[in-house]
């Protein structure tokens, strides 16, 4: 990661992938891609199988937990 300033604000600074960084996130992404399809791909999963396994997701990833505001 490289540091980056604001252009219109000197306070502001942001943190930036480089280009090494870039090529593992892809890299990253194209495995755990890989890992999904394998995963839901080989079991046998209905449509009523994914929904049971989603709900409980979905409210663990802040999205209709009470008191929790919703992931952005």
């Amino acid at each position: 990661m490289t540091r980056e300033t604001d252009a219109r604000d000197g306070r502001v600074a942001y943190a930036a992938l480089t280009d090494t960084g870039r090529a593992r996130l892809t890299d990253m992404l194209a495995t755990a891609e890989q890992i999904a399809a394998e995963v839901f791909a080989e079991l046998p999963w209905s449509k009523e199988d994914v929904g049971r396994l989603s709900a409980p997701l979905t409210l663990l990833g802040g999205t209709g937990l009470p008191g929790r505001a919703p992931a952005p």
